[in-house]
């Protein structure tokens, strides 16, 4: 549908220059030690952006982080790159996360500038309490993207196999199951370093 790719692409265009580009412009500098992270690259050479919000600090907005960060993991990948995103929610922290619109407006870039970039998104451990944000964030998504949700638990092993599918070997696998391991024994953000050493 070449009506609907010029549309999608002129969104993009306007969403990059008015929104994205002031956002990267504002996270240069803590982006590189940002708790969402590249952290592997899997099948068809497919960044893995994980977030674990047990990690969250005070000031830092994690939907523009989370922008920020698939945004440069698809650079880096390629222009017909997918990527795939692991949400942690385990200590999700609502106090920290009161301002939805940058959820939002990510949300809505999702059938523009992030169109068709995603091969699957695992939400693990997802609390009562994120439910307001989540429904604040779903109708906005694309049937197609909504189609690409896994919603997995670590005391429902398996329902795992969303997330340990997407590893290229037990190395990964391993690795992944070391990071869930030290973040859901978490209970704040003092061993955030660690999990970076790791990963």
């Amino acid at each position: 549908d070449e009506e609907l790719a010029v549309k999608k692409l002129k969104e993009s265009v306007v969403w990059k220059r008015d929104t994205l580009t002031g956002w990267l412009e504002s996270q240069a500098e803590s982006l590189p030690t940002a708790e969402t992270r590249v952290i592997a690259i899997g099948h068809e050479s497919r960044p893995l952006v994980y977030s674990g919000c047990v990690n969250q600090r005070r000031g830092e907005v994690a939907g523009v982080i989370l922008a920020c960060v698939w945004h440069k993991a698809l650079e880096d990948a390629g222009p017909t790159a997918q990527m795939d995103y692991v949400l942690d929610a385990h200590g999700y922290q609502p106090l920290l996360n009161l301002n939805f619109m940058p959820y939002i407006n990510v949300a809505g870039s999702l059938n523009s500038y992030f169109a068709e970039r995603f091969h699957r998104i695992v939400l693990l451990d997802v609390p009562t309490v994120m439910s307001v944000l989540m429904k604040a964030i779903l109708p906005v998504l694309p049937q197609k993207t909504r189609e690409k949700l896994f919603f997995v638990r670590r005391d429902e092993p398996e329902s795992m196999s969303a997330l340990h599918d997407l590893c290229v070997n037990e190395d990964m696998k391993g690795m992944i199951q070391q990071l869930l391991k030290m973040n859901g024994e978490a209970t704040s953000s003092d061993g955030r370093e660690a999990t970076h050493r790791l990963t």
